[in-house]
């Protein structure tokens, strides 16, 4: 997706604290900071503390959904959308008509809209079983569009899968502590936009709630262990500590912007520093953010070059 054609990222509530507040920039910015002579722009943001933080900077970063688009439905296409309230993985076929069939579902896209869908990878597993799309985050949407005047009423299920298509990937060593994370943030409704509160009570975990919730949690094995994750296209990778910085995993997606979380208690800040200083990375500029510090939050960025993971990399990985 172009950047020209990216949702704008909602602003952040008024009692969002300054740390949230410097998250939202990241989040906001970052993205801008183009690729420049195959150089991808990266982000540091160095803490007191690893908690919260990660998946604070994830959902800050997912776009809302919108009422129009275009759907990759089509007879013959393998595709992972919502039907009847669950999160399916169907084979489209040719239906009476110009409809099509979808899951034992006929729609016809002449006289109406299809639900947003994205194509499945060539290597998945279409033995995924089906789930419902959480009730709470579809009524939060539900409040967030309401019904104007002459327009259709929204499916708040295919609001939600519109998050979805498109996600923020948080690499960790620890994903059920990221997870709640997310809860904890959660509580704190006065801080978040309806967009970052869907995004935090629905993390999922693991490569398998890919295209089913708008912030994916998983740890560099998890993620090396699914080949198709190359194929499918993250929105923006935050990375958590150094250790799970120098794995792999975090090339899956190089071409995106990536966000490295360092505690400042632990000796992140340190060795990153010593492996940064033996690069020749480039710079990057993020657009109306200057290298930083902040309510205890500093920034920095850099480029880093658009490489890929290989099986040797993998090979040469001791999982």
């Amino acid at each position: 997706m172009s950047e020209a054609s990216r949702p704008a990222l909602l602003p952040p509530a008024d009692a969002a604290p300054v740390w949230l507040r410097l998250l939202m920039l990241v989040a906001g910015r970052l993205p801008q900071a183009p690729v420049v002579e195959g150089f991808a722009p990266r982000a540091v943001v160095a803490a007191p503390t690893s908690r919260h933080l990660p998946v604070g900077v994830a959902a800050c970063s997912v776009p809302p959904p919108s009422r129009e688009w275009e759907s990759p439905i089509a007879p013959d296409v393998e595709v992972a959308t919502v039907l009847s309230k669950e999160f399916k993985d169907v084979l489209v076929s040719q239906g009476a008509g110009t409809r099509v069939n979808l899951g034992g579902i006929q729609m016809d896209p002449a006289s109406g809209m299809l639900p947003p869908a994205a194509v499945l990878p060539e290597e998945w597993d279409m033995d995924r079983s089906t789930s419902p799309v959480p009730a709470f985050e579809v009524d939060v949407l539900k409040s967030a569009f309401p019904r104007q005047p002459g327009e259709r009423p929204v499916v708040g299920e295919w609001l939600y899968q519109q998050m979805c298509l498109e996600p923020v990937v948080v690499l960790t060593q620890r994903p059920a502590r990221v997870l709640d994370d997310a809860l904890d943030l959660a509580d704190q409704e006065d801080w978040w936009n309806w967009c970052q509160l869907v995004s935090l009570t629905g993390a999922g975990v693991g490569p398998w709630s890919w295209f089913r919730r708008p912030v994916v949690v998983m740890s560099p094995q998890a993620a090396l262990s699914a080949p198709w994750l190359t194929q499918v296209v993250a929105r923006m990778v935050v990375v958590v500590g150094f250790s799970t910085w120098m794995t792999p995993a975090r090339h899956l997606w190089s071409s995106v912007p990536h966000v490295l979380m360092l505690n400042q208690r632990s000796s992140d800040v340190a060795a990153f520093r010593e492996w940064f200083d033996g690069t020749s990375l480039g710079e990057v500029t993020i657009p109306g953010a200057r290298n930083i510090k902040k309510g205890g939050l500093t920034l920095t960025a850099f480029g880093e070059p658009v490489t890929a993971v290989t099986e040797a990399d993998e090979d040469e990985w001791d999982l």
